[in-house]
């Protein structure tokens, strides 16, 4: 629970009671933190590893041991005399044993406290990845229900125009061709108006899956506040750097790697000898048939050593199989290396690029309403046609959806470039947020 914040959690409540939320950027990230099961998992599995430590640590403190026992014993005898003897007899063992000569259990708490960091980092790694599946699920809704509300527009529209066309056309001032070319216009737009509803409402539920939240309403590029030249990333050699230093999955490859190298020295210590400093107390009753009633008691404090001599060559295989997995960890290091910056590259140019389509798309914006004003001003001095109104109308609505994909596209990759330096915090989404309104 020390992950989820007081925000997420007030987020989550007032979800429950209402049931649907209008969902900002800030508080789906805050309920994803506290809800998302791949996330809350992945604290768990962290959780759980870094108690690997304190496991390896304790084979140097002091193990105590009790032990008690209670027999009964049947003792039957044949020799010149017949005899038969019911008895019982009890045993209590108190063990002390310190380690003082350990190298296998010390090379273990060295092999573990290199594997420390990659923990973090594989924490790091999963919100990072929480946080761009989230992204991308709460933009695919936007511009789903974006196109949804731009369609039923356009639905309304034809709907009006079909109207005044027939009125038209029963006034003798158009033709039968213009209400056909509406109709099948609009006809065809409730096929796409269908497919925009369950897109959507897939999209809505990708984002309850995440965030435990039915979202009512979430926020889109704001018209104003957007500025795209605020998502330019530095120069691409900057951006390098800096994943090779922050990168997650880096920093958990290289602490798998120092891990498996250090294992290498827990595999040699297996043929080295371990001494203990053990003392011991042992109390018996009745441990011999002959002294039934006799009771022992021995006290024991000396030193114990284990010198390993043969074991079937098992030492020498684990030493082998180690430097084997070590080489396995440096190869698995090196290539985790050269896909993340192939994947910062693609990122990278993504964004650049998509900054550029922006651009371009907010200009053919322009163009489309213009056309489309020329064309309804052509229509009613008698040049142009319906079909021309109507394609004007489908160029315009259809740039207005390219132009939302394309802002929401440059965010996401802002978000998944940051994501790739661990940078993807509160802070991170209240700036991505800031571009976006209801």
């Amino acid at each position: 629970m020390r992950h989820i914040s007081k925000v997420g959690l007030a987020v989550v409540l007032s979800a429950l009671v209402s049931q649907t939320y209008a969902l900002g950027l800030l508080d789906a990230y805050q309920a994803a933190l506290a809800q998302d099961r791949q996330w809350r998992g992945a604290v768990a599995q962290s959780d759980a590893d870094r108690e690997a430590l304190p496991q390896a640590q304790s084979k140097l403190y002091p193990a105590v041991a009790f032990s008690n026992s209670y027999l009964k014993n049947q003792l039957n005898r044949s020799d010149l005399v017949d005899f038969n003897q019911s008895y019982p007899s009890r045993s209590n063992s108190l063990t002390l044993r310190q380690p003082i000569y350990q190298p296998k259990a010390s090379a273990q708490i060295d092999m573990t406290q290199a594997a420390m960091p990659g923990v973090d980092a594989e924490l790091e790694k999963n919100r990072q990845a929480m946080a761009v599946r989230l992204i991308a699920a709460y933009f695919q809704l936007a511009l789903n229900t974006e196109k949804l509300q731009l369609l039923q527009a356009q639905t309304a529209l034809l709907d009006a125009k079909l109207t005044s066309t027939e009125m038209a056309f029963r006034a003798g001032r158009g033709t039968r061709t213009d209400i056909d070319e509406v109709r099948a216009q609009r006809d065809l737009l409730a096929v796409d108006v269908l497919q925009a509803k369950q897109a959507a409402a897939v999209a809505a539920a990708d984002v309850q899956l995440i965030t435990g939240i039915k979202p009512e309403q979430v926020q889109r590029p704001h018209p104003k506040n957007f500025n795209v030249e605020d998502l330019r990333p530095a120069p691409f050699d900057v951006w390098l750097a800096r994943v090779q230093q922050d990168n997650p999955e880096l920093r958990a490859r290289l602490a798998r790697s120092q891990s498996l190298m250090a294992g290498v020295r827990v595999a040699e210590a297996e043929r080295k000898p371990s001494v203990d400093f053990v003392t011991q107390v042992v109390e018996t009753h009745g441990e011999s048939p002959y002294f039934i009633n006799a009771r022992t008691r021995t006290r024991a404090v000396g030193v114990q050593m284990n010198i390993p001599i043969y074991q079937g060559g098992y030492e020498f295989s684990r030493e082998r199989q180690a430097l084997a997995m070590s080489r396995e960890g440096q190869e698995q290091a090196e290539l985790a290396s050269q896909t993340v910056e192939q994947e910062l590259r693609k990122t990278y140019f993504e964004l650049s690029e998509g900054i550029i389509r922006v651009r371009a798309l907010e200009t053919a914006r322009h163009s489309a309403r213009e056309s489309l004003h020329s064309n309804k001003k052509s229509f009613e001095a008698g040049v142009r046609t319906v079909l021309d109104v109507l394609q004007a109308e489908q160029r315009a609505m259809q740039v207005e959806i390219d132009l939302l994909q394309a802002k929401l596209g440059s965010l996401s990759a802002w978000l998944r470039l940051h994501a790739m330096t661990a940078e993807v915090n509160t802070a991170a989404i209240e700036r991505l947020g800031n571009h976006l309104s209801y």
